[in-house]
C-alpha cells in the first residue's frame, strides 16, 4: 500500500505473487485495505483504490476493534471465450476452460467434484498453457445448491490459495455468460478460507463482499 500518485484514489495497492511476480489486481487484498484506511481514519464511507492503473471501489465499509467487512466494485468482467468455452487436452483428458478478464487473467473450469489432483496437477498445466503467455489464474467450481458455489483456485506465482476475490468474480461471471447463473442474483462463493458475496448487475458493475478480520500490523523502517 502506498499513497496516491494522484486525485483519482485514495490509495494505491501493490502486489507481489509469492514466486516475486507482479499481480494487477487482488480482491481480496482491496476489501482488507479499504478496512484498514477508515480504521485508521483515513477515508469514511468510501475507498478508491489503485491497482495496476485502474481504480476500483470499496463500499460499505465497516470496521469494529479487530473484525470489519467492505465491498469491492472489482468492474466489468470481459469474456475472452465463447460460450461453450475453449477445449483443451491436457493428460489425455479435455478440459473446457472460460476465460475471463477481470483486472487480471483467470480460466474458470466448471467440475463435477475438486480434488487436490485436479487443483494441483491441472491447475498448473493451465497456468503455463501456451495460450497464456502472461500465465492465468485458473478457478475450478462446482456448483451446490441455494446459489453456492465451491471453488479452489491455483493462483498464478503462488500455487494454490485459501482465497481469491477476482477468482470468485471470473466463476459468477463465466457461469452467468454460459447460462449457469443470472445477473442480479447475490451468490455464495465458498473457498477453503471462508465464503465471499458475488452479485453481478445488469448495470454491468461487479460486486464482491466479505469480512476482514485483522491478524496482525506493522511498518516498515528503512
Amino acid at each position: 500500500m502506498v499513497p496516491p500518485q494522484n486525485d483519482h484514489c485514495d490509495v494505491e495497492m501493490q502486489i507481489w505473487n509469492s514466486d516475486g511476480s507482479p499481480a494487477e489486481m487482488c480482491g481480496n487484498g482491496a476489501r482488507c485495505i479499504a478496512v484498514w484506511m477508515q480504521r485508521e481514519g483515513r477515508i469514511k464511507d468510501t475507498c478508491r483504490i489503485g491497482i495496476g492503473g485502474r481504480v476500483v471501489t470499496a463500499k460499505s465499509i465497516r470496521h469494529e476493534k479487530t473484525f470489519g467487512f467492505a465491498t469491492v466494485e472489482t468492474g466489468t468482467p470481459l469474456l475472452l471465450t465463447p460460450v461453450d468455452g475453449q477445449a483443451v487436452t491436457l493428460d489425455d483428458s479435455e478440459f473446457i476452460l472460460h476465460r475471463v478478464q477481470i483486472g487480471n487473467p483467470h480460466a474458470v473450469l466448471f467440475v463435477e467434484s475438486l480434488s487436490d489432483t485436479l487443483v494441483h496437477d491441472i491447475g498448473r498445466h493451465i497456468e503455463h498453457h501456451s495460450d497464456s503467455p502472461q500465465r492465468t489464474n485458473v478457478e475450478f467450481a462446482v456448483e451446490g445448491e441455494a446459489n453456492e458455489i465451491h471453488v479452489r483456485v491455483w493462483e498464478r506465482g503462488s500455487g494454490e490459495t485459501r482465497a481469491c476475490g477476482s477468482g470468485a468474480c471470473a466463476v459468477v461471471a463465466a457461469g452467468v455468460h454460459t447460462g449457469r447463473l443470472q445477473k442480479d442474483e447475490p451468490y455464495d462463493i465458498v473457498l477453503p478460507g471462508g465464503t465471499l458475496q458475488v452479485q453481478w448487475r445488469h448495470n454491468e458493475v461487479m460486486l464482491l463482499a466479505g469480512p476482514v478480520e485483522i491478524v496482525c500490523t506493522g511498518s516498515v523502517v528503512e
